[in-house]
């Protein structure tokens, strides 16, 4: 049986369609864009595969491309939160907690943020 791929988006539909756009999803199986609940307390959360559920339990990542191969349980294979704030001293501390839950269920995460930045506690620079 052909994969799956659920890709789950967090208020950022133009992202999800991006992310199956260039990331060559559609030539291993075909995809699925859902936005995600806004809390965990809405109907519809009860509905996501358990394995998602348990990733989103702190909070939720910008987008989550989930695998269904139709032999397992449907399962988180990455996720990341993307921001276009500059790392401030405290910044990435109020965004890391999205992905949490990508650690507590071994799914990679990525936190994706711009290229530089320049402050008396950080200096950073890739490329």
């Amino acid at each position: 049986m052909p994969s799956s791929f659920l890709v789950y988006h967090h208020k950022n539909l133009a992202l999800a369609e991006y992310v199956v756009a260039y990331a060559s999803l559609k030539e291993f199986g075909e995809v699925t864009t859902f936005s995600l609940p806004q809390q965990a307390t809405h109907p519809p959360f009860a509905e996501l595969p358990p394995a998602l559920r348990r990733l989103l339990f702190f909070a939720r990542p910008d987008v989550v491309i989930c695998l269904d191969d139709g032999s397992r349980p449907v399962r988180p294979i990455f996720a990341f939160e993307l921001t276009n704030h500059v790392p401030a001293q405290d910044h990435w501390m109020q965004r890391f907690v999205n992905l949490v839950g990508c650690a507590q269920e071994s799914v990679p995460g990525a936190y994706v943020m711009p290229f530089a930045a320049r402050t008396p506690e950080i200096q950073i620079r890739i490329g």
